[in-house]
């Protein structure tokens, strides 16, 4: 491991730094709810030091861009929940628990990093700080599904005991699997390492990450971790097509696609779901037809032609997202900001039929345009394209790692949110703050904070 220099243990720096990874570590655990505001509050007080630096982040022509973005986005849903909501009650209800949040934890990731380089910490240190908590889950979540191995004799898919879920631990793996494909890709490509760590513990965390990948069995988290794949290779492939040569490209792009294919199909033969799909979302289309899902209980699942009864999730998927894009094209202006913004349209859509007004669709991106309507969306994705744009920007004309971590960490959660209800509680939270940490460390805007900061400081001592 290369030293690592900018790092004091001294409690100014050791304590935000621990409050941090432990928040990480948490916030995908079930049942710590509690545990996971304690953090974001300490992390808040432990910030008040730089909250002074905020007014000039806002107006820095770099760091202020997804500020702009993301306030107007706030600015608009708590006009729509005021003024065209027809649940304002519940909509600033769901503003107060869900989205305030998500912007302290946004403002935590900005502050973390101008925190911590002004205390003379490196950027190195920061990443490895994040990616060692965000590691040591996966890690052991490896473990154990080594040891269930073991003990039963095959391999325990789909089980997740440390976070509770599977699609917890696979999006954490996911995030990690992100800030590793980036470090490989600059590394390979000629750039500086970011991640402190030798060629040896790199590969390692890879096999640990795609280990997860197959185990946990979360289909949307596979095709994830094929995409990263397919974007890390692409990239190197760019970078070295000259040095490769046409025959050696040929080659290493063969064994990369043999690769995805081995991966897509030990995930196809260990999720019989994959292999009913076609047929389940037939029937899932059919929602006039079918209608269990409105309600399970009045409405069993449907029957395929075979006699077998659908995947429940294969059909429900297809079903809540066609009935939800539905409802958004009828609302365009959106129903009021919240996490069950579905459930909700349901109940009034179909009153009859008393559906549950907690249902989500499954669909991060089909809650939210249900919720915020046609300007929320925009308003959104502007947000997310600021830092996408950033951090592809400061890849290709810096060799920067950051910035393509922040890339693809953005990409992939905004791909999971179409497939994946996770824009929403801790999954949500978890986004912003490493949206707002890798921002931070990719532009150069941070260096310029931090030298005002040095500046101001040897003022003061020659004062």
């Amino acid at each position: 491991m290369s030293k690592i220099k900018s790092l004091r243990f001294s409690p100014s720096v050791a304590v935000p730094l621990a409050v941090i990874a432990s928040l990480l570590f948490v916030w995908s655990i079930d049942h710590t709810v509690a545990v996971r505001n304690v953090f974001i509050a300490l992390s808040l007080l432990l910030l008040i030091p730089v909250w002074s630096a905020f007014p000039g982040l806002l107006r820095d022509p770099d760091g202020g861009r997804p500020w702009r973005w993301v306030l107007a986005l706030t600015a608009w849903l708590i006009f729509q929940a005021a003024l065209i909501s027809p649940e304002p009650a519940w909509a600033f209800g769901e503003l107060r628990g869900q989205w305030v949040k998500a912007l302290i934890c946004l403002v935590i990731g900005f502050g973390t990093v101008i925190a911590s380089r002004r205390q003379g910490v490196g950027r190195e240190t920061i990443c490895l700080v994040i990616a060692g908590a965000l590691g040591f889950q996966c890690l052991l979540h490896a473990l154990d599904s080594l040891w269930l191995w073991a003990q039963s004799g095959h391999p325990p898919f789909q089980i997740a005991r440390l976070t509770g879920s599977k699609e917890k631990i696979s999006y954490v793996n996911n995030l990690f699997m992100a800030m590793l494909a980036a470090e490989l890709v600059v590394r390979i490509n000629g750039g500086l390492r970011l991640l402190p760590i030798r060629w040896p513990l790199l590969a390692g965390a890879i096999g640990v990450a795609y280990f997860n990948s197959w185990v946990i069995g979360a289909r949307n988290g596979v095709l994830g971790a094929m995409a990263l794949t397919f974007s890390a290779t692409l990239l190197i492939l760019i970078a070295q097509r000259h040095r490769l040569g046409p025959r050696r490209l040929l080659v290493v792009g063969t064994a990369v696609l043999l690769g995805l294919g081995t991966l897509g199909f030990l995930s196809f033969k260990s999720d019989p779901r994959w292999q009913s799909m076609v047929q389940d979302m037939e029937i899932g289309w059919q929602t006039d037809r079918y209608k269990s899902w409105l309600d399970l209980e009045r409405y069993p699942l449907p029957v395929r032609a075979d006699g077998e009864t659908v995947s429940h999730s294969n059909y429900m998927r297809l079903a809540w997202a066609k009935e939800g894009a539905l409802i958004a094209l009828e609302h365009p202006l959106g129903i009021g900001y919240g996490r069950t913004a579905f459930g909700h349209a349901l109940v009034k859509r179909y009153p009859d039929e008393h559906p549950q007004p907690g249902a989500h669709s499954h669909s991060g991106m089909v809650d939210w345009a249900i919720a915020t309507g046609v300007p929320g969306v925009a308003l959104w994705l502007a947000f997310l394209g600021v830092g996408f744009v950033a951090g592809l920007r400061g890849y290709f004309q810096r060799q920067d790692p950051a910035s393509l971590m922040l890339a693809l960490v953005i990409s992939g959660f905004f791909a999971r949110s179409l497939v994946d209800s996770n824009l929403r509680d801790h999954m949500l939270e978890q986004f912003m703050f490493l949206y707002g940490a890798f921002y931070t460390l990719a532009l150069p805007m941070a260096s310029r904070l931090f030298l005002r900061q040095k500046a101001d400081s040897a003022a003061n001592v020659t004062a």
